[in-house]
């Protein structure tokens, strides 16, 4: 179990320890959620604390991530596998992360055991403990479900992995700029916020860009990031790489076990925006949460400043027609 978990998470090969190899190409698919499948049996007792969920709610993230990806495929029964899979793991990630925003409201109130936070997080968690320890993910009978449903797919080999999650992977990056740039500018630029402009449209471009990164990052096996030796980088992409190069959240594979590499300095510039829009983002919701009268605001405050700032910058960035570039022409590794 942990050579595989470090296969996933790491991408390392494991040939010069002498360990067990990562799995062959066709079980790549099982290799890729079979982690955190099993990691979620680690949380099958009564008392989970509020804090704790959010590792639970990682792995089902985790496993959100793959089937949203893969719920776009050519094949009808790989299609209609991973729809019905990402429902049942989005309900779960959805209702721990409704628990999560009422402990940190409740948090921002100094933990006090009273008023209207402290008593929506008490119900909140109350539900999602009853929930959780009624369901077949607590008995472990949907661990042995998903991975029963995941052995009878036709995946294919290396070559057809990599196709199919290549094409994939840039048909769904182009979908998500799309989304942010066209659809949802009405919203973040509006010049006042409310909910709407909030929840629908400034929260809904950081979860964009953040998918685009949990792509990559749930295919460490096929992707290392990779800095240009003969590029001299400016101020600014000297402190991207400062601030990022090491993060545990800004990391892919390894050269050698991922064979496609991807610009490090895309990849750093997606996670500055991610960054830089969840700071803006979840100041503008304690502020919608904790003050009155968010929605009948007369004058435009730091959060518009902000949004507006970041979203100009995001619009003015280059990092989506590189990371695009890098999956569609890139040499291949042997």
């Amino acid at each position: 179990m942990k050579n595989l978990f470090f296969c996933i998470l790491f991408g390392l090969s494991l040939k010069a320890t002498g360990a067990p190899q990562c799995p062959s190409a066709n079980n790549v698919l099982m290799m890729r959620f079979e982690a955190a499948i099993e990691a979620t049996q680690d949380f099958q007792k009564k008392t989970i604390k509020a804090k704790s969920y959010s590792g639970l709610r990682a792995l089902f993230f985790q496993m959100q991530t793959l089937s949203k990806l893969y719920k776009n495929d050519s094949s009808p029964e790989i299609a209609k596998t991973f729809k019905k899979v990402r429902k049942e793991v989005k309900y779960w990630e959805d209702m721990m992360g409704q628990m999560l925003l009422r402990y940190d409201l409740w948090k921002a109130q100094s933990f006090k055991k009273s008023g209207k936070h402290y008593e929506e997080y008490t119900r909140a968690k109350k539900a999602l403990d009853k929930a959780w320890q009624k369901s077949d993910w607590f008995t472990g009978k949907a661990q042995e479900k998903l991975k029963r449903r995941l052995s009878k797919l036709d995946w294919g080999d290396e070559k057809q992995d990599r196709e199919r999650v290549f094409y994939l992977l840039a048909e769904s990056i182009k979908k998500l700029d799309d989304l942010i740039r066209v659809e949802l500018n009405p919203l973040i630029t509006k010049p006042i916020y409310d909910y709407d402009s909030l929840e629908h449209g400034f929260h809904k471009m950081r979860r964009g860009i953040r998918w685009m990164a949990l792509y990559f990052q749930n295919h460490r096996d096929l992707f290392f990031l990779e800095l240009d030796p003969k590029r001299e980088l400016s101020k600014e992409e000297q402190s991207l790489v400062k601030l990022y190069q090491g993060n545990k959240y800004a990391k892919l594979g390894t050269y050698g076990a991922a064979k496609t590499p991807i610009p490090a300095l895309a990849f750093y510039e997606m996670s500055y925006f991610i960054d830089r829009v969840g700071k803006i983002k979840d100041a503008g919701e304690k502020e919608y949460h904790l003050t009155k009268n968010f929605d009948k605001r007369k004058k435009p405050g730091q959060l518009e400043k902000d949004a507006h700032a970041i979203y100009q910058e995001f619009l003015d960035s280059r990092f989506v027609d590189e990371l695009l570039q890098a999956i569609s022409h890139t040499p291949v590794i042997p």
